[in-house]
Parts: structure tokens; C-alpha cells; sequence
């Protein structure tokens, strides 16, 4: 498939393409030393320093490690800062400092199915069908308080509601009285309880309040029409490059002398058969660009894979995604050569030639001419250099909160309390994700490009 003319026409579109998203030169460690950069970037500069500083066989000096340490505490320092800091990082550190917030966040990680166990014990009694069956007695209507009470999630009203029945002579009904005294002892409505106290103290409410300025509640309607806006958006880019890379295949059909050589599927689903038994991969690539394996344009026809595209927005979304891809394709290189796949897509259902999809290469710097990702953004003065994932593993460490923990009580902080980070960095695997993050983001870049530039290469 690499080896005949066409392919090569269809390389030669592709590098000429300009890769607006493409990093910066990596600044010198003197230069990083003394420019004034984003505290996240500069550490993300210095991390990749000490990367190659381990592949070269060096040992990190001390120069780079006291550098990476301050960078670090400043970065903390920032994020801890009340009025423009990380609402998230302030919130984990508030976790960190209380003990009121912990027993908060344990006890609401139960609490939907606290109040599924409650609500099932009350409704056995005094379910609105069930009272309806009840005389128009005290009982009734005291019962109907409670599941009034336990409805609108008042735990306070409905433990006292419930003692007030069972101290009552009205409860004299044996299965009445047994499911009201099994309720009482529910260690799910005694949770349910303690959590409605923990709401009362000023740091778990500051908590919830930290937590809700990242966004609107799930479910609300503002999150709603925020999810709507952000998958009309991601729906713009799919559909742009879809268009251009239509315009590609044309090219490539008009000098194969053909109209149906080449063509594009979109939105194509990976079988269970390549992807099923694994996971936190690429299952569903937003355009392929196929090339027919031979014979006519049948439904029975084969194809071959010749370019995967995604689609993003944001070319900062393309740090978290990248690794993603990468374990996409290895789905796709467990494929039998003798064997083809049926590839779902919005165009129909593609035969995919096991021979083609074995070859595809899946380490980061050999994917030119087989990836692309595309965008419409324009390109950022001071890309981001420090993945969301990579700056959370070093902010929510225990060295970092606990770093931060003194700074919020007003404490003097020692920077070497973060020096384990830094040992951690050099040998732990678990830190190897934020090492390698900075070429990771280099390759993903060299794959990006705007999709009115992948229409004009068609042109």
C-alpha cells in the first residue's frame, strides 16, 4: 500500500500542509532559569529537561532539581490564592486541612444510595397508594407527613416524624410498627442524617461552594445547554474536516483516474471484535479516509485504511486524547492480515482489510501521513505546555497538599518538603505519564493542523 505512486501523492499533500499548532523550540535551561513563564509552562520546560538529562545518561543536577522545586511551590502557591487561584486544587486542599469535609465527601459518595435504601422503607408503609388504603385517622395522616418528609429529603423531620409514630399508641398495626422500627435502626438514614449536620459547618459549606464554581450542577439546565453549546461546537469541526478531507479524496480519485477509489467515512466504529476487551481507548474515529483495495465499488468491496482523523476544538483537548489514540490504534494492529472487518460508519458498513490495519504504526513519532488531528481554533501566543492530567498528579500529591495545607493555615512552608516529588519523578513508573507528557504533546501537535488548510492542500 506505501509503495505505489498514489500513496506518494497523497504523502506529498499531506506535508504540505503548515502546522500552525506546532510547539516551540524548547527553551534552554538558562533561559528558563531567568524568563519570567507561566508557572505550569515553565514546569512543564523543566520536567522535559530532566527527561533528557535521564536519556542521556546524566544525572539531573541540582540546579535543575531546586528549580523544578521552586516552580513547583510557586505554582502551588498560586493555585491556593482565594480570589484568582484553582477552585479544584483549593477544594482538595480544604479536604486535606478538615476532617468535617472528609466525613462530608465519604458519606455523600453513599448518599443516592442512602436515600434509595430510605425511600424504599418508607414508601412500604406509607406510599401514597398505601395510605389511600389506610382510615382517615391520625395514623394516615402522620404517615403521610412522613413520606411529605422523606420525599423533599428533610432527614432531621423524618427521624423525628418516625419516633413520634413509633412512640405513639397509633402504631399499634404489628407490620406497621415492624417496618417503622426497621427504618428507625437503617444506618442508611442515620448517614443520611449526619450528612444533613455536616451541611451546617462553614468549611464543608465553603467545600461545596469551592466545588460549584467549576460549573453548573450536573443535570441543571445550564449544564445542559453548556454540554449542547460544546458538542454543537465539536460538531462544526467534525463536519469541516469531513469536508476538506473529502475534497482530498477527490484529488486523489482524479489522478487515479477513478471516482470511487477513494472516499471518506465518518464517525467509524472499531468491531468488538478488534476493541472489545479492552479499554481507555479509541473506539470511534471522527473521519477515515479509505482507499479501495481492488475490483469495483461494491458493498462487497474492501478497503483500506490510508489516513485517521480527529476532530477538536480546542487544541489544548488534544493532550488528554492523544494517549487515547495511541491505545486506538493498537486495537486496531491486533487485526488477522487474512481477515476482514466490518467498520460501522454514518456513510454505511466498510470491509476493513486485516492486512491494512496491522501495519498501522502506533508509536508517537512514526505516525505522519497515517494521523492528523484537525481544529478551527486559532493557534494559541502561549500554548500550554502542561497537560490538565500532569498538572493535577502534581498538584493533588500528597507533598503538594500538604505544601499547601501550611501556606492556607499561614505557616512558613519549606520548599524541600516537596523534594520526595522530585525523587518520585526520576524513578517512580506512576510518574512516567507526567515525564513523557511534554514529547507527547510535541508529537500530538505535529499532527494537528486547521482544517481551511487541510482544504487548501486539496486545492
Amino acid at each position: 500500500m506505501k509503495d505505489d505512486a498514489f500513496h506518494g501523492s497523497f504523502l506529498e499533500i499531506l506535508r504540505g500542509i503548515p502546522r500552525r499548532y506546532r510547539l516551540p523550540a524548547l527553551p534552554s535551561l538558562g533561559v528558563v532559569s531567568k524568563e519570567s513563564h507561566r508557572h505550569a509552562n515553565r514546569l512543564a520546560v523543566l520536567i522535559e529537561h530532566t527527561r533528557l538529562s535521564l536519556v542521556a545518561g546524566r544525572e539531573p543536577g541540582e540546579e535543575l532539581r531546586l528549580a523544578f522545586l521552586n516552580t513547583l511551590q510557586a505554582l502551588i502557591a498560586d493555585a491556593i490564592r482565594p480570589e484568582a487561584g484553582d477552585t479544584t486544587f483549593q477544594a482538595l486542599t480544604l479536604k486535606h486541612r478538615s476532617k468535617w469535609v472528609q466525613e462530608y465527601v465519604s458519606l455523600a459518595s453513599q448518599r443516592a444510595q442512602d436515600m434509595r435504601r430510605v425511600h424504599t422503607l418508607v414508601n412500604a408503609v406509607a406510599h401514597p397508594a398505601k395510605l389511600e388504603r389506610l382510615p382517615q385517622d391520625a395514623l394516615r395522616q402522620v404517615l403521610g407527613e412522613l413520606q411529605t418528609a422523606a420525599t423533599s429529603e428533610r432527614w432531621s423531620e423524618t427521624s423525628s416524624i418516625l419516633h413520634r409514630i413509633l412512640d405513639q399508641e397509633s402504631a399499634s398495626d404489628i407490620r406497621i410498627h415492624e417496618s417503622l422500627e426497621k427504618l428507625r435502626q437503617e444506618s442508611g438514614l442515620a448517614r443520611l442524617l449526619r450528612l444533613e449536620a455536616l451541611l451546617e459547618r462553614e468549611d464543608v459549606r465553603q467545600y461545596r461552594a469551592l466545588w460549584e464554581q467549576q460549573g453548573p450542577p450536573a443535570n441543571s439546565h445550564a449544564a445542559v445547554q453548556e454540554g449542547a453549546q460544546a458538542r454543537r461546537r465539536g460538531m462544526d469541526v467534525e463536519s469541516q474536516t469531513k469536508y476538506a478531507l473529502e475534497a482530498v479524496a477527490e484529488v486523489l480519485n482524479r489522478r487515479a483516474g477513478t471516482q470511487a477509489r477513494y472516499r471518506v467515512a465518518t464517525s467509524m466504529y472499531v468491531p468488538a471484535s478488534l476493541a472489545g476487551h479492552h479499554e481507555g481507548g479509541k473506539t470511534e474515529w471522527d473521519a477515515v479516509l479509505l482507499r479501495q483495495a481492488g475490483g469495483e465499488a461494491t458493498s462487497s468491496a474492501e478497503w483500506d485504511v490510508l489516513l485517521l482523523l480527529e476532530a477538536k476544538a480546542s487544541a489544548d483537548a488534544i493532550a488528554t486524547d492523544f494517549p487515547r489514540l495511541l491505545r486506538g490504534l493498537r486495537f486496531l494492529t491486533q487485526a488477522e492480515s487474512h481477515t476482514s472487518y466490518a467498520f460501522r460508519a454514518r456513510e454505511g458498513s466498510f470491509l476493513l482489510r486485516g492486512a491494512s490495519l496491522n501495519v498501522l504504526p502506533t508509536e508517537p513519532d512514526a505516525l505522519e501521513g497515517t494521523v492528523l488531528y484537525t481544529s478551527d481554533a486559532m493557534p494559541e501566543d502561549n500554548p500550554r505546555l502542561l497537560s490538565a492530567g500532569g498538572r493535577m498528579q502534581l498538584l493533588t500529591a500528597a507533598e503538594s497538599l500538604a505544601y499547601a495545607t501550611a501556606l492556607a493555615d499561614g505557616m512558613e512552608a519549606d520548599t524541600e518538603v516537596l523534594a520526595p516529588l522530585w525523587e518520585q519523578l526520576l524513578t517512580s513508573s506512576s510518574w512516567q505519564g507526567v515525564l513523557q507528557q511534554y514529547p507527547l504533546l510535541r508529537h500530538a501537535r505535529e499532527l494537528m493542523v486547521h482544517v481551511d488548510d487541510l482544504a487548501a492542500a486539496a486545492g
